[in-house]
């Protein structure tokens, strides 16, 4: 039995008892909360230096530069995509006497352009959050990437950024469809739904795009499984899973869905009825 230790996601040791297996040092730094997903084996030119020497894929380098450059480089990203998102958040107002289906597809795009703002100012504000908590250098900058040691130091601060900077993306991509549908099929219903199915076939090509980029997941799915995972073992290990804000974010969000989808229901409802008039 031996003292194992390690950080978790805000840079706070933790300490626990336990077993270490035989060829694996005593004094090697174990988290034993959140063990960061298995990486996949490196491109063949990630053997070359800078300056075109080689290097073995297992050589230990500090990356708190580089995890700080990764953050750094996130923000500017998602503040454009905030201020695009903020600009047309408010564009299409509902007016009286439209139908059901015009109402609906106003909401939709009022949703995702909501989406896209809140999922951006998250990213902005998590990255100065994750750079602050570097700068501290209460973590362990030794692993063979930045992305290991940003799993392994950090996986709450990574996965935020990533996953809301990407969710904007598709939810602005998403709004802009939404927003071209009610401004052309006016003119030309059939080029409306072309556009549509254009931007529908973006929205696909930058999730798959996303995908095959990925080291240590298997999809996008895969990487929000793990980051609301992650979430509750944070929770639960911090004692903090039933505390007045965890609480309220809780009720909040279970409030807020429950409303839209009853709305969304009452759109597919009054568009059924709407359709069953027409014919």
């Amino acid at each position: 039995m031996v003292l194992l230790h390690g950080f978790n996601s805000v840079g706070r040791p933790l300490t626990g008892i336990g077993k270490i297996s035989s060829g694996i040092p005593e004094h090697t730094i174990v988290n034993t909360l959140f063990p960061v997903p298995p990486l996949a084996p490196p491109p063949a030119h990630a053997d070359y230096m800078k300056n075109g020497s080689t290097r073995h894929p297992s050589t230990k380098l500090i990356q708190t530069d580089a995890a700080i450059t990764f953050f750094t480089s996130e923000r500017t990203p998602s503040t454009l995509l905030a201020v695009m998102a903020l600009q047309i958040l408010f564009s299409v107002p509902i007016k009286v006497q439209e139908t059901p289906f015009d109402i609906g597809v106003k909401q939709l795009f009022t949703f995702l352009a909501g989406a896209a703002l809140c999922n951006s100012m998250i990213s902005v504000l998590i990255s100065s959050v994750a750079i602050v908590g570097l700068l501290g250098n209460r973590h362990d900058p030794l692993a063979a990437s930045a992305t290991e040691m940003m799993l392994r130091e950090t996986p709450l601060y990574f996965l935020a950024v990533r996953l809301h900077f990407v969710t904007g993306c598709l939810c602005f991509i998403s709004s802009l469809g939404c927003r071209l549908w009610l401004e052309m099929r006016v003119g030309s219903e059939r080029f409306a739904r072309g556009m549509l199915c254009f931007f529908a076939g973006v929205v696909l090509l930058m999730l798959h795009l996303y995908n095959s980029a990925l080291v240590h997941f298997s999809s996008y799915a895969d990487q929000f499984a793990f980051y609301m995972r992650h979430h509750i073992r944070l929770w639960n290990n911090q004692q903090r899973c039933l505390g007045p804000l965890t609480t309220c974010i809780a009720i909040l969000f279970a409030l807020g869905f429950k409303e839209l989808a009853t709305e969304a229901f009452h759109f597919v409802w009054e568009g059924c009825l709407h359709m069953d008039c027409r014919t």
